[in-house]
Protein backbone atom coordinates (compact mmCIF):
# COMPACT_ATOMS: atom_id res chain seq x y z
CA UNK A 1 0.00 0.00 0.00
CA UNK A 2 2.76 2.10 0.56
CA UNK A 3 4.15 1.85 -2.15
CA UNK A 4 1.17 2.70 -4.05
CA UNK A 5 1.23 6.08 -2.25
CA UNK A 6 4.38 6.89 -3.18
CA UNK A 7 3.17 6.21 -6.68
CA UNK A 8 0.10 8.21 -7.29
CA UNK A 9 1.78 11.15 -5.35
CA UNK A 10 4.30 10.82 -8.24
CA UNK A 11 1.79 10.86 -10.84
CA UNK A 12 -0.15 14.13 -9.00
CA UNK A 13 2.93 15.90 -9.35
CA UNK A 14 3.99 15.20 -12.36
CA UNK A 15 0.49 15.75 -13.57
CA UNK A 16 0.80 18.86 -11.92
CA UNK A 17 4.16 20.11 -13.38
CA UNK A 18 2.81 18.67 -17.25
CA UNK A 19 -0.26 21.49 -16.17
CA UNK A 20 2.07 24.11 -15.86
CA UNK A 21 4.16 23.08 -18.60
CA UNK A 22 1.22 23.04 -21.01
CA UNK A 23 0.16 26.26 -19.90
CA UNK A 24 3.40 27.56 -20.83
CA UNK A 25 3.68 26.28 -24.53
CA UNK A 26 0.24 27.54 -25.00
CA UNK A 27 1.86 30.91 -24.89
CA UNK A 28 3.61 31.89 -28.12
CA UNK A 29 6.19 34.79 -29.27
CA UNK A 30 3.77 37.32 -30.91
CA UNK A 31 3.18 41.29 -32.01
CA UNK A 32 -0.68 41.51 -33.27
CA UNK A 33 -1.53 45.06 -34.07
CA UNK A 34 -5.58 45.53 -33.66
CA UNK A 35 -7.87 45.58 -36.66
CA UNK A 36 -11.11 48.05 -36.01
CA UNK A 37 -13.92 50.45 -37.67
CA UNK A 38 -13.55 54.25 -37.30
CA UNK A 39 -14.98 56.92 -38.37
CA UNK A 40 -13.85 59.64 -40.84
CA UNK A 41 -13.00 62.72 -38.52
CA UNK A 42 -13.08 61.10 -34.88
CA UNK A 43 -10.60 61.88 -32.43
CA UNK A 44 -9.23 60.04 -29.93
CA UNK A 45 -9.48 56.49 -31.71
CA UNK A 46 -7.29 53.93 -30.10
CA UNK A 47 -4.94 51.46 -31.70
CA UNK A 48 -3.69 48.46 -29.52
CA UNK A 49 -0.50 46.68 -30.08
CA UNK A 50 -0.85 43.36 -28.03
CA UNK A 51 2.39 41.77 -27.02
CA UNK A 52 2.47 37.93 -26.75
CA UNK A 53 5.53 36.42 -25.44
CA UNK A 54 6.31 32.77 -24.24
CA UNK A 55 9.91 33.87 -22.61
CA UNK A 56 10.72 36.17 -19.94
CA UNK A 57 11.78 39.66 -21.77
CA UNK A 58 14.16 42.20 -20.82
CA UNK A 59 14.00 44.15 -23.65
CA UNK A 60 11.27 44.92 -26.77
CA UNK A 61 11.02 46.75 -29.82
CA UNK A 62 8.12 47.83 -32.06
CA UNK A 63 8.90 49.18 -35.36
CA UNK A 64 5.73 50.46 -37.03
CA UNK A 65 4.53 51.90 -40.46
CA UNK A 66 1.28 53.52 -40.47
CA UNK A 67 0.73 53.91 -44.21
CA UNK A 68 -2.72 55.19 -46.44
CA UNK A 69 -4.50 52.22 -48.08
CA UNK A 70 -7.51 52.43 -50.13
CA UNK A 71 -9.28 55.76 -50.72
CA UNK A 72 -6.42 57.71 -49.19
CA UNK A 73 -7.83 56.99 -45.84
CA UNK A 74 -5.30 58.30 -43.40
CA UNK A 75 -4.67 60.24 -39.60
CA UNK A 76 -4.07 63.67 -38.89
CA UNK A 77 -2.63 63.29 -35.03
CA UNK A 78 -1.03 60.29 -33.17
CA UNK A 79 -0.35 60.24 -29.44
CA UNK A 80 1.92 57.27 -28.41
CA UNK A 81 1.48 55.95 -24.74
CA UNK A 82 1.83 52.69 -22.49
CA UNK A 83 -0.71 50.11 -20.89
CA UNK A 84 -1.80 46.85 -19.60
CA UNK A 85 1.59 44.97 -19.06
CA UNK A 86 3.65 47.81 -19.79
CA UNK A 87 2.56 50.96 -17.64
CA UNK A 88 4.62 53.62 -17.79
CA UNK A 89 4.66 53.82 -14.25
CA UNK A 90 7.91 53.81 -11.86
CA UNK A 91 9.05 50.32 -11.08
CA UNK A 92 6.80 48.40 -13.81
CA UNK A 93 8.51 45.96 -16.02
CA UNK A 94 11.09 47.10 -18.05
CA UNK A 95 10.51 50.72 -17.10
CA UNK A 96 14.01 51.93 -17.01
CA UNK A 97 14.35 52.84 -20.67
CA UNK A 98 10.99 54.00 -22.32
CA UNK A 99 11.02 55.63 -25.78
CA UNK A 100 8.20 56.71 -28.34
CA UNK A 101 9.32 58.10 -31.49
CA UNK A 102 7.80 59.36 -34.81
CA UNK A 103 9.46 59.70 -38.25
CA UNK A 104 8.31 61.30 -41.51
CA UNK A 105 11.36 59.94 -43.65
CA UNK A 106 13.25 57.38 -45.07
CA UNK A 107 16.68 58.40 -45.25
CA UNK A 108 18.62 55.69 -44.15
CA UNK A 109 19.97 51.85 -44.31
CA UNK A 110 19.43 49.83 -41.43
CA UNK A 111 22.50 48.25 -40.45
CA UNK A 112 23.17 44.86 -41.92
CA UNK A 113 20.17 44.88 -44.90
CA UNK A 114 19.45 46.45 -47.84
CA UNK A 115 16.30 47.91 -46.86
CA UNK A 116 15.90 51.41 -46.60
CA UNK A 117 14.52 52.68 -42.82
CA UNK A 118 12.66 55.55 -41.04
CA UNK A 119 15.25 58.39 -39.80
CA UNK A 120 15.57 60.68 -38.67
CA UNK A 121 12.86 60.88 -35.78
CA UNK A 122 10.92 64.23 -35.88
CA UNK A 123 9.64 63.86 -32.34
CA UNK A 124 10.42 62.21 -28.97
CA UNK A 125 7.47 62.35 -26.72
CA UNK A 126 3.91 61.12 -25.60
CA UNK A 127 2.22 64.09 -26.70
CA UNK A 128 0.00 64.53 -29.71
CA UNK A 129 1.19 65.78 -32.95
CA UNK A 130 0.30 66.60 -36.41
CA UNK A 131 1.69 64.22 -38.92
CA UNK A 132 3.22 65.43 -41.65
CA UNK A 133 1.68 62.37 -44.32
CA UNK A 134 1.79 58.83 -45.48
CA UNK A 135 3.97 57.14 -44.42
CA UNK A 136 4.22 57.64 -40.83
CA UNK A 137 7.05 55.72 -38.64
CA UNK A 138 6.14 54.54 -35.46
CA UNK A 139 8.71 53.67 -32.40
CA UNK A 140 7.77 51.83 -29.38
CA UNK A 141 11.07 50.70 -27.37
CA UNK A 142 11.65 50.02 -23.74
CA UNK A 143 13.78 47.84 -21.50
CA UNK A 144 15.65 46.84 -18.12
CA UNK A 145 19.12 47.97 -16.55
CA UNK A 146 18.63 46.45 -13.06
CA UNK A 147 14.93 46.70 -12.80
CA UNK A 148 11.68 44.18 -13.66
CA UNK A 149 11.51 41.63 -16.73
CA UNK A 150 8.10 40.86 -18.35
CA UNK A 151 7.45 37.90 -17.44
CA UNK A 152 5.70 35.29 -20.00
CA UNK A 153 2.13 36.02 -20.91
CA UNK A 154 -0.35 37.56 -23.26
CA UNK A 155 -1.70 41.00 -23.04
CA UNK A 156 -5.72 41.49 -22.78
CA UNK A 157 -6.19 45.40 -24.25
CA UNK A 158 -2.27 45.94 -25.47
CA UNK A 159 0.94 47.24 -23.89
CA UNK A 160 1.30 49.98 -27.00
CA UNK A 161 -1.09 52.13 -27.36
CA UNK A 162 -1.41 54.69 -30.63
CA UNK A 163 -4.27 57.07 -30.27
CA UNK A 164 -4.95 59.17 -34.13
CA UNK A 165 -7.30 62.24 -35.12
CA UNK A 166 -8.86 60.14 -38.36
CA UNK A 167 -8.68 61.99 -41.54
CA UNK A 168 -12.06 63.22 -43.59
CA UNK A 169 -11.48 60.47 -45.91
CA UNK A 170 -13.53 56.99 -45.90
CA UNK A 171 -11.53 53.96 -47.01
CA UNK A 172 -8.86 52.24 -45.12
CA UNK A 173 -4.74 52.09 -43.67
CA UNK A 174 -2.77 49.38 -42.26
CA UNK A 175 -0.25 49.06 -39.64
CA UNK A 176 2.63 46.97 -40.38
CA UNK A 177 6.15 46.65 -39.04
CA UNK A 178 9.08 48.06 -40.31
CA UNK A 179 12.87 49.17 -39.81
CA UNK A 180 13.83 52.48 -38.38
CA UNK A 181 17.42 53.09 -38.25
CA UNK A 182 19.81 52.64 -37.27
CA UNK A 183 18.80 48.85 -36.81
CA UNK A 184 15.65 49.11 -34.78
CA UNK A 185 13.63 45.83 -36.22
CA UNK A 186 10.79 43.93 -34.27
CA UNK A 187 12.24 41.89 -31.50
CA UNK A 188 12.48 40.68 -28.00
CA UNK A 189 15.43 40.09 -25.89
CA UNK A 190 15.40 36.95 -23.57
CA UNK A 191 16.75 36.86 -19.84
CA UNK A 192 19.04 34.39 -20.73
CA UNK A 193 22.73 34.46 -19.63
CA UNK A 194 24.14 35.78 -22.59
CA UNK A 195 20.90 37.75 -23.29
CA UNK A 196 19.32 36.53 -26.97
CA UNK A 197 16.94 38.05 -29.31
CA UNK A 198 14.18 36.47 -30.07
CA UNK A 199 11.91 37.17 -33.82
CA UNK A 200 8.03 37.37 -32.91
CA UNK A 201 5.65 36.61 -35.28
CA UNK A 202 3.40 39.90 -36.71
CA UNK A 203 0.08 40.35 -37.78
CA UNK A 204 -0.74 43.75 -39.17
CA UNK A 205 -3.39 46.38 -38.39
CA UNK A 206 -6.18 47.09 -41.21
CA UNK A 207 -8.11 50.21 -39.88
CA UNK A 208 -11.54 50.79 -41.60
CA UNK A 209 -12.10 54.59 -41.89
CA UNK A 210 -16.75 54.58 -42.46
CA UNK A 211 -18.13 58.18 -43.16
CA UNK A 212 -20.31 57.83 -40.18
CA UNK A 213 -23.74 59.66 -39.51
CA UNK A 214 -23.75 62.56 -37.50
Amino acid sequence: MKCMRVFASTVAVTLALGSTLSAQEGLRNHVTVESKTVCAGQKGANVHVLIENAVDIRHVTLPLVVRSGKGDAFVTTIKQSWGDRLPAAKGAALSEYLITSLYSKRECQCAGTTQTGFGPEFARDTLENAVPGSPLGVLFTRLRMTGANLPAGKDSTGSAIMTFTIGEKAGTFEIDTACICPSNHLMYVEQVSPPRGVDPGFTKGVITVEACKK
